[in-house]
């Protein structure tokens, strides 16, 4: 069967949704894990990687938390950005009363 440009989107649309939901995961890492899971038809018709990269950088600047204008709204901040790449928390918040 004949690729089409439909799983040629979709799967890009996977990724770019894989690097949105997590914006910790390097993007090579990312690829690293989801592009072995493509059909070899369909890979053949993706961009290159650092174009799909371009793209998965897009699509993280479209969606960043707005900026803290005070400690309070630091409790707000979800998870995902007050993690490193390793996975630890780098945002810590003690209130002293």
């Amino acid at each position: 069967m004949p690729c089409t440009g439909h799983h040629d989107s979709s799967e890009r649309r996977r990724v770019r949704d894989i690097a949105r939901q997590n914006p910790q995961l390097p993007l090579a890492h990312i690829l690293r894990n989801e592009l072995p899971k493509v059909p070899s038809g369909v890979l053949v018709e993706l961009p290159e990687r650092e174009n799909l990269k371009k793209s998965m950088r897009r699509v993280r600047r479209k969606d960043p938390p707005p900026n803290p204008k005070s400690l309070e709204e630091l409790e707000g901040i979800p998870d995902r950005f007050q993690k490193t790449i390793a996975g630890d928390f780098f945002i810590f918040h003690s209130r002293e009363e």
